[in-house]
């Protein structure tokens, strides 16, 4: 599972599974986003059999290569397999053989017993795409039983030099009866296409299914052969598909194949296929699946989830959600406290395990007054158990701190002790001057909650004042002095995506006043 949203700006990724050893695990994308994706061949996967990718965004991949070519991946094969609720936003494809997809390259292309039916749903390609062979704007080449339901891809395919056999706005080629409900909006550049070329709206050669999907296609010349639609049907099976009208015809040689193709006049009604009342889009689910949007094609409901935000809470200069080492503890007011850990360190904070306590709702602290009227609590993960990791809170204001104590409580026990050897600091942020407080965090320590030496660390902490007698005053609870500094630099993003693959694991928090957290535990 991905914690953090990950940048690869100016670094070279070799993709994940070959031929040889393809990727049969799942990742979990958690709704992040991997910026700037840099792949030498294939994409992100080289080959994905039997494996599982959900909840992903790649915003601006560039990939590269020669044969079976996509952003996300060069094949997906096998029953079993599933990319679902993947999305690229200003991808750029390219290849200089067949297979080249803007999401796949190809779908289910080795036909073996058991290897045949992957299942490609709700994802979207949106950028450029260019090969001299083969290509599509979503999917390469679709063979055997791949489903394929509920896609988009907003592309502009570019026909480089040489024959170009196959273009099409969705499918290069598809050989699958398992596609429906899908659409594609492209401009084909085809002016360096050879005289073989073929293209079509939505699938350059079909002789698999395509139903209730639609294809919206600008074209300019060089193609030998051309469909508003499809560019060549070899016994196509068509069930209510429909197209803008170009005067190019469903397909190159079949006008209207069993009746239930249609062509739609754009000019004279240019939003028809932006309304979700009209066929094909009359048959989709829009209240689970899809979203009509204003002025625009449908869109994926799936899509709201992602998020960039430009939050840098610490006043590191960097975008807090593609750190690893900082996160964001809001109250039920709104009232945010910070945890950052130096940046040196292999441990991450996972943005959802952030909590905090209100001052009514933990046991009363005897002697001590809370300073800030709630505790912040949050999870610290370590590749090795009982590592040490340097932590500073950042207060949302400033505080006098001449008579603070940072006070821990174990909800497990529900006992108070006084955390040693801290200090007490501020920060320039936004222009505001606040609180900080830096300490060394232990994992196993008196200072985490289940005291074990596990590589899993929860830590809730507040500020407080020492109001008791001089004969109970805890020894060696005042602030140090001594500077612990804290950078907040970026972390490289290749090691945040091996940190990102984490299984998930059910934890509630033993006091039933805590908010409820889920805990995740690395293996």
């Amino acid at each position: 599972m991905l914690i953090v949203n990950i940048d690869c700006s100016s670094n070279a990724f070799i993709h994940i599974g070959d031929n040889d050893t393809p990727f049969t695990g799942s990742l979990d994308g958690n709704n992040k986003i991997i910026k700037d994706l840099d792949v030498d061949d294939y994409g992100l996967f080289g080959r994905i059999d039997v494996g599982q990718v959900s909840d992903l965004k790649l915003i601006n991949p560039s990939v590269d290569g020669t044969t079976y070519v996509g952003s996300l991946a060069g094949t997906v094969n096998g029953e079993g397999s599933l990319i679902t609720n993947v999305h690229v936003e200003n991808g750029a494809v390219s290849g200089t053989s067949n297979y080249i997809g803007g999401l796949v390259g190809g779908a289910a292309i080795h036909n073996l017993s058991g290897l045949n039916n992957p299942v490609i749903e709700k994802n979207s390609y949106q950028g450029t795409v260019s090969s001299p062979g083969v290509m599509g704007g979503f999917i390469g080449t679709a063979t055997g039983a791949a489903y394929i339901y509920n896609n988009y891809a907003v592309t502009t395919l570019t026909l480089l030099p040489e024959d170009s056999p196959a273009v099409g706005g969705f499918f290069g080629v598809n050989s699958s009866y398992q596609t429906a409900n899908n659409y594609a909006v492209t401009t084909i550049d085809a002016e360096d296409g050879g005289v073989n070329s073929t293209v079509g709206g939505f699938v350059g050669f079909a002789s698999g299914g395509q139903t209730f999907s639609f294809a919206v296609m600008d074209y300019n010349s060089g193609a030998d052969q051309v469909g508003d639609f499809m560019g060549f049907s070899a016994g196509s099976t068509i069930g209510f598909d429909l197209y803008k009208d170009n005067g190019n015809g469903f397909s190159s040689n079949s006008a209207n194949p069993g009746g239930n193709s249609i062509g739609i006049d754009t000019v004279a009604n240019p939003d028809y296929f932006k309304l979700s009342a009209n066929a094909p889009q009359s048959a989709w689910d829009f209240e689970n699946t899809w979203e009509e949007v204003e002025g625009d094609y449908p869109r994926l409901r799936g899509e709201a989830s992602f998020s960039e935000a430009s939050d840098d809470f610490n006043g590191d200069s960097i975008n807090d959600s593609y750190q690893a080492t900082v996160i964001g503890v809001p109250d039920d007011e709104a009232n945010l406290t910070v945890v950052e850990l130096n940046a040196d360190s292999d441990c991450t904070l996972d943005p959802s395990e952030g909590f905090w306590i209100n001052a009514g709702y933990f046991a009363e602290d005897p002697y001590f007054e809370q300073q800030v009227l709630r505790m912040t609590g949050f999870v610290v993960y370590c590749p090795n158990p009982g590592s040490q990791v340097q932590v500073t809170i950042i207060y949302p204001e400033e505080y006098d701190t001449t008579d603070s104590v940072l006070r821990f409580f174990n909800n497990e026990t529900e006992e108070y002790h006084t955390v040693s050897d801290v200090t007490f600091g501020t920060r320039e942020v936004g222009g505001n001057t606040i609180t900080t407080v830096t300490y060394m965090l232990v994992d196993g320590s008196i200072n985490d909650t289940d005291g074990v030496a596990n590589g899993i660390i929860r830590d809730p902490v507040g500020i407080a004042i020492d109001n008791s007698p001089p004969e109970l005053s805890v020894v060696g609870a005042s602030s140090t002095q001594s500077s612990l500094a804290s950078t907040g630099s970026s972390t490289n993003p290749l090691a945040l995506l091996g940190l990102g693959l984490i299984t998930l694991t059910a934890l509630s928090l033993a006091a039933p006043q805590f908010h409820k957290v889920l805990v995740k535990t690395k293996r």
